[in-house]
This record gives structure tokens, C-alpha cells and sequence, in this order.
């Protein structure tokens, strides 16, 4: 997500989560005609072992080969993502050059995030990624199967479809809505300095969060039946409604400066951010 332009974005963050809950209905389904879970292993491992193949033919991003002083190796990648008609090869390796030599420079550590200009953002964030588990996703998910065998074949006929709809209307509107917009918000709240150190933490909160509902989701299921247990995920839904309206700040076509400026950041604090100073006249 290095490189990408503004106007895709969206499309390539969204992209990424869809693909992922594209690979766990292509293990669901590699159920069907394999029953033993070593040859279901071996039909996963084949794409990951194609991707790996495939990732010798890929260039390096040009912000790595710069960190590595592989100067001319870089501007021939950027030429390379950005095409040979672009004239700005120049003004971005600048740019980029800054950016890392400012990281470089400084390290963040846990008192920065309490600054409330960083605290603002960060909690922000926080709230996004552990509402998204809590909506259930990957609860549901990690348990198709026993949900599947649970199912009720004494549905009347005319209705019978409707679970399995409903499921793929959940996970498909989870993988463009819920599912990616927290990774990209994360990206665009978090001024350079701090990008690493609150990417791990709210990264670690989004995994922990779903380790709980998936460790929880069957005795939930068995306390508060399986329509208990929706409806709260459901509830979920209406509370994170509550949080992104509430809390949540709008960073569409907004600078870097200008979300740093929402949160109280002082102007005087120097501020590059090679995606944005680069992309944003471009909106």
C-alpha cells in the first residue's frame, strides 16, 4: 500500500480483506471433495507456495531500497510502479528520502502515544480494530463447520436458502465496510514518528480481540443459543454505528497536516509523510 494512489486506495484496502475471506471459503470448500484434512492442507498450501514463486518477479519498494542507500535501484522502481510517461520521479525520491531520514532520526516511545495530539488517533484506532472482532467475524468464520452441521434441514422448503444467504451477506459486508476501513484509517491517523509503535499495539488489540470471540464463541452458543448469540453480535454493529459517528474523524482528501491540525498537533512540529505530501494533489 506503499505506492498506491488515492484514487485506489480504498479499492486495493478493501481488495486485501476480501481476498482473505476469498481464501477461507476456498478452504471451506476444498471440504467438499476432501475428506481428509492432509490433502484439504495440501490444496491450501498450493497458492501460498505460487505467491512465494511469484514474489522472486516482484520489484522492491522503492522506500526499502532507499533505507538500503540502493539509490538508482529505487528510482527504477518508482519509474517502474509509476510508468515511464511520470515526471515526478525526482520530487517523490526527495520526499521519500526525507521521510526516512526524519524515522531514522527518532524513535517513539509509550510516552509519545500519551501525548493527547497522538492519543486522540490512537484511541481512535484502538476502538476501530477491537469492534471489529467484536462484531464476529472470524467467531464465525473459524466455526462454519459446526454452524453447517448444526443446520436444520427440517427448514420449510421455501425458506431454506436463507441462512446461507444471510451468511454470505454478512461476510461479504464485512469484507468491504468493517473489514478493511480500520488497516486504512490506521495508516492515515498516525502522524510518521509514531506509525510503528501504535501500528504493533492496535495490530495486537485487533488479533487479541479475536482470539477471545473465537475462544468464546461456543460456550456462548451454549448459554445464549445461537440466535442469543447474534443478536449480540448484532448489538456490536449498533455500538461501533455509535462509535464511527461519535468519535471517528472523516480523513477523506484530507492532508496529513490537516488531520494532525483536527487532533491539536502544533503546526511548528515538521511533518512528512511521502504518501501525502506526494498524493494529495492529486484528489
Amino acid at each position: 500500500m506503499q505506492l498506491t494512489l488515492p484514487h485506489s486506495f480504498m479499492r486495493y484496502g478493501g481488495g486485501y480483506e476480501l481476498m482473505i475471506f476469498v481464501g477461507m471459503l476456498f478452504a471451506n470448500c476444498m471440504g467438499v471433495p476432501f475428506k481428509d484434512y492432509r490433502w484439504i492442507g495440501l490444496a491450501c498450501a498450493l497458492i501460498p507456495c505460487l505467491c512465494s514463486f511469484l514474489m522472486f518477479f516482484c520489484k522492491e519498494s522503492p522506500f526499502y531500497l532507499l533505507a538500503y542507500g540502493k539509490e538508482k535501484e529505487a528510482e527504477d522502481s518508482l519509474r517502474f510502479f509509476r510508468g515511464k510517461k511520470y515526471d515526478g520521479i525526482d520530487a517523490e525520491m526527495k520526499i521519500i528520502r526525507e521521510s526516512l531520514e526524519e524515522r531514522m532520526s527518532r524513535k517513539a516511545k509509550f510516552s509519545d502515544l500519551m501525548i493527547p495530539y497522538n492519543l486522540k488517533p490512537f484511541l481512535m484506532a484502538l476502538g476501530l480494530m477491537i469492534l471489529q472482532q467484536f462484531l464476529g467475524i472470524n467467531a464465525v468464520t473459524f466455526n462454519l463447520a459446526s454452524i453447517f452441521e448444526e443446520y436444520n434441514p427440517a427448514l420449510a422448503e421455501e425458506i431454506y436458502w436463507l441462512p446461507l444467504i444471510s451468511l454470505v451477506m454478512y461476510v461479504v459486508a464485512y469484507a468491504i465496510g468493517s473489514g478493511p476501513i480500520p488497516w486504512l484509517m490506521m495508516g492515515e491517523l498516525f502522524s510518521p514518528e509514531i506509525k510503528e509503535l501504535a501500528g504493533s499495539i492496535v495490530t495486537l488489540s485487533n488479533w487479541t480481540s479475536a482470539f477471545v470471540t473465537t475462544l468464546m464463541f461456543q460456550p456462548l452458543r451454549t448459554a445464549m443459543h445461537d440466535y442469543g448469540v447474534y443478536w449480540m453480535f448484532c448489538g456490536f454493529c449498533f455500538v461501533k454505528l455509535f462509535f464511527v459517528i461519535t468519535f471517528v474523524y472523516e480523513t477523506k482528501k484530507k492532508t496529513l497536516q490537516e488531520i494532525n491540525a483536527h487532533f491539536g498537533k502544533p503546526p511548528s512540529v515538521k511533518v512528512k509523510d511521502p504518501k501525502e505530501e506526494i498524493f494529495n494533489s492529486r484528489l
